[in-house]
């Protein structure tokens, strides 16, 4: 479901994840309301963006990501960094990362007491999930920003760190 949040109203949008669906929804809008649209806050479905595109003025400097889509995308690719070390560390015979799964995706403050010393540890080690966790973290400090200018160029260094870290899931994720 897509809901369009204005003037301190919820109003329904589409309930399908159609890029004809939302393009529908923008065409009841003259071009004037159109351009002063300031933010349209979305997932990263492209169909939602093509529509946003197509309808919206600057849109590319409209679009806002929603905050869980961009986490779940990096979270997802840290477990495929995690997973692919993990069977090259079993055909090693090394047992590194067993049970280890919960401590990459939680986040730092998340993390159980009984098991910091753990993660600890492991952080310790030349780990390729580890420097994809520090990733994962610090791409969570994007949304503290309050100024546009300083958030980008947050982002644009963590995109650059992110685009080379050599782990291709974490690329992909960027």
């Amino acid at each position: 479901m897509v809901y369009n949040i204005a003037r301190g109203t919820v109003e329904h949008v589409c309930d399908d994840r159609e890029q004809a669906s939302l393009e529908s929804y923008y065409k009841r809008f003259t071009p004037e309301e159109r351009a002063g649209v300031k933010a349209v806050a979305m997932d990263m479905w492209d169909p939602f963006i093509a529509a946003t595109r197509a309808y919206v003025p600057d849109a590319e400097k409209k679009i806002v990501f929603d905050r869980f889509y961009v986490m779940k995308y990096v979270v997802d690719a840290v477990d495929k960094v995690r997973k692919q070390e993990n069977e090259q560390l079993r055909k090693d015979g090394l047992e590194t990362l067993k049970g280890t799964k919960y401590l990459f995706l939680w986040n730092k403050e998340n993390i159980p007491e009984w098991r910091r010393d753990e993660f600890k540890s492991l952080q310790a080690q030349d780990l390729k999930v580890c420097k994809s966790w520090a990733i994962k973290e610090n791409i969570r400090h994007l949304w503290d920003y309050r100024s546009e200018g300083w958030m980008r160029k947050y982002f644009n260094e963590w995109f650059w760190w992110a685009t080379h870290s050599r782990l291709e899931p974490i690329i992909k994720s960027g």
